[in-house]
C-alpha cells in the first residue's frame, strides 16, 4: 500500500490505496465536520424520517466508505 494526502473541503484525509480499495483515515473532529455536512443535506428532506449512518466510518480508525441508510416515509 502506498500512502498520500487529499484535502476535501478542508479535511485533510491520509489515504491508504491497494489495487482493490482506497481506505481514509480522519481524526475526530473532521470526521464530526463530514457528519455535519451530512445532516444539513438530509435535515429539512421531509420525506425522510429516519437516517443512519453506521459502520468503520463511525467505529474505526480507517475506513473506506460511509455507510448511510435511510427510513422514508410511505408513497401515497
Amino acid at each position: 500500500m502506498k500512502g498520500l494526502y487529499q484535502r476535501l473541503r478542508g479535511i485533510s484525509l491520509e489515504i491508504e490505496e491497494n489495487e482493490y480499495l482506497r481506505f481514509y483515515k480522519l481524526n475526530k473532529p473532521s470526521r464530526d465536520k463530514i457528519l455535519d455536512r451530512i445532516k444539513k443535506m438530509i435535515i429539512n428532506r421531509d420525506e425522510i424520517v429516519f437516517p443512519f449512518i453506521y459502520g468503520s466510518f463511525l467505529t474505526g480508525k480507517i475506513f473506506y466508505d460511509i455507510d448511510t441508510s435511510v427510513y422514508t416515509k410511505p408513497v401515497a
